[in-house]
């Protein structure tokens, strides 16, 4: 197993050290202080990193229970088609549910909660002219998700929005990282 570098306040880091590091943060997009319906992150995908664990925290959603939802592209041109998940749903009351979504035009990446939601998912090859796979865990007070899936298209995805499937969303932040190759 590796050992993890030590790091200490003011040291010059070397290259060694730093060649170590197996994540970083590509950008940090604020939701925002009043409502919106979505949130475009441009940019996100790049050729730097083939995988990406993708996280948001502190949003509050205007409806509880609704489902965070991804898809490439942007709000004004996003990509619709070709998106197929499925997942183990589980109520607290003991209700399990499976889901086999064929092409509902979207990935569900999370969900909203009566407290501020945070979450994290990971995303495959998005820049990459393959499938894309993606994977979340997540829970609220209602029930616990375990959810993947992929998009099919052979498109070098950079860009995405991020959405409840009703109403908005305000405040907190979505954090973009990228995995070492």
């Amino acid at each position: 197993m590796a050992t993890p570098p030590t790091f200490s306040a003011g040291a010059v880091l070397t290259a060694a050290q730093m060649n170590q590091l197996g994540m970083f943060l590509v950008m940090s997009v604020p939701v925002g202080a009043s409502s919106v319906s979505a949130v475009d992150i441009s940019d996100a995908f790049s050729s730097d990193y083939d995988n990406y664990l993708i996280s948001y925290s502190d949003i509050d959603a205007s409806v509880n229970g609704a489902g965070f939802f991804l898809r490439f592209g942007t709000i004004s041109s996003p990509v619709t088609t070709n998106y197929r998940f499925g997942g183990l749903f589980s109520g607290y009351t003991g209700t399990n549910l499976n889901l086999n979504q064929n092409t509902p035009g979207y990935w569900e990446v999370g969900g909203t909660s009566s407290d501020k939601a945070s979450g994290q998912f990971y995303v495959n090859a998005p820049y990459l002219a393959t499938p894309s796979f993606f994977t979340a865990q997540f829970a609220r007070s209602d029930a616990a998700f375990v959810i993947s899936g992929i998009q099919t298209d052979l498109t070098q995805h950079t860009d995405f929005h991020f959405y409840p499937s009703s109403g908005t969303m305000v405040g907190g932040t979505i954090r973009v990282f990228g995995i070492r190759k």
